[in-house]
């Protein structure tokens, strides 16, 4: 009796982290962001935004009232990074319908950055600082 209560319990278990896991390339995750690197003009500017990734189809990227300051379209996705409470990486192929480029999110020991290249002219390229995440 006491071996098909443990496999119900393994089977709800595992259920159950599986549904509180984070997985980047699935769920829709709002990133807030502390600051930003210009890397046009090498500023850093301590001002909230919002970074939201939704799965591997959009990724928008808007300032601490909501306004859009950026949106794009995501052509691919690599990487696979299960659970976005642990180390992980993701690099999205992007366009925002002008330009194309690319978009990483990275943890590596508890930091999560988001680098964001616009293949425009100049090139576009900024360093996001996470603070935390939420899944949506």
């Amino acid at each position: 009796m006491m071996k098909p209560v443990t496999i119900a319990l393994a089977i709800f278990l595992g259920v159950c982290a599986d549904a509180y896991a984070q997985n980047v390339l699935t769920r829709d995750i709002q990133w807030n962001v502390s600051k930003t690197f210009n890397a046009q003009d090498s500023t850093w500017k301590e001002e909230p935004a919002v970074f939201i990734s939704y799965g591997k189809t959009q990724l928008e990227w808007r300032d601490a009232q909501g306004a859009p300051i950026q949106s794009f379209k995501v052509i691919d996705a690599v990487g696979e990074w299960t659970n976005a409470r642990e180390d992980g990486f993701v690099q999205y192929e992007i366009t925002d319908a002008q330009y194309s480029g690319t978009v990483s999110i990275r943890r590596e020991e508890k930091e999560v950055t988001i680098r964001i290249t616009i293949a425009s002219d100049p090139e576009a390229s900024y360093e996001l600082t996470i603070k935390n995440h939420k899944t949506l």
